[in-house]
């Protein structure tokens, strides 16, 4: 091969190596707000939670949504609690209210390049706003056991988000197509208080 050739290669490499720079280094997921203690999940099925420790939990306040395929919201489900949960509050009758972390996946690729093969992030959410926020389900603030709390925390997604719907099919690596709103749930009492007073104690 002459010099020519030889150069055309090198030329060739090094815009290839430009044009991947941002695949080839390794890649990360942002995690600023881990689950403290999670509790492993054993399995989803029909709508309920089974824990590593055996006990079962459905989550309370809320009812799935009508018209929603029961495969698909249990296999949402189970992308959103792959990481685990851990438990705000028993109501003792198999119903509890949760906290998850679920892991969003960068479906765009278009900060690849600004933040050095950015994966995805993960977003800590209160289980039963996070599933009537995403469409699976709806309030049920009917249910006995619930407080003026839990009521004003429920209806208030309406206040604060546009409800989306599920993304179970395009979910991969047990993670969910990303989204910037889920991680407002992490402030989510203090900004909810700021759009709807909350009810007195």
């Amino acid at each position: 091969m002459n010099i020519r050739g030889v150069a055309i290669l090198v030329l060739v490499a090094a815009g290839l190596v430009w044009l991947f720079r941002g695949s080839l280094a390794p890649e990360w997921w942002d995690r600023k707000h881990p689950l403290a203690a999670p509790l492993s999940v054993d399995g989803v099925a029909d709508g309920r939670i089974t824990l590593a420790d055996g006990r079962v939990f459905e989550p309370a306040g809320i009812r799935w949504a009508p018209g929603v395929d029961p495969a698909a919201r249990d296999e949402f489900l189970r992308v959103v609690v792959a990481r685990g949960v851990e438990i705000d509050r028993d109501l003792g009758d198999g119903r509890a209210f949760l906290r998850a972390e679920p892991r969003f996946y960068n479906w765009c690729g278009t900060c690849r390049e600004q933040r050095r093969n950015w994966a995805g992030s993960y977003a800590q959410v209160p289980l039963s706003e996070y599933l009537v926020y995403s469409g699976a389900a709806e309030p049920d603030t009917a249910q006995a056991g619930l407080t003026a709390r839990d009521r004003w925390r429920l209806d208030g997604v309406d206040d604060l988000f546009i409800i989306q719907p599920i993304e179970s099919a395009q979910a991969r690596r047990d993670a969910l197509p990303f989204d910037a709103w889920a991680g407002m749930f992490v402030d989510y009492e203090r900004l909810l208080a700021a759009q709807v007073s909350p009810p007195r104690e």
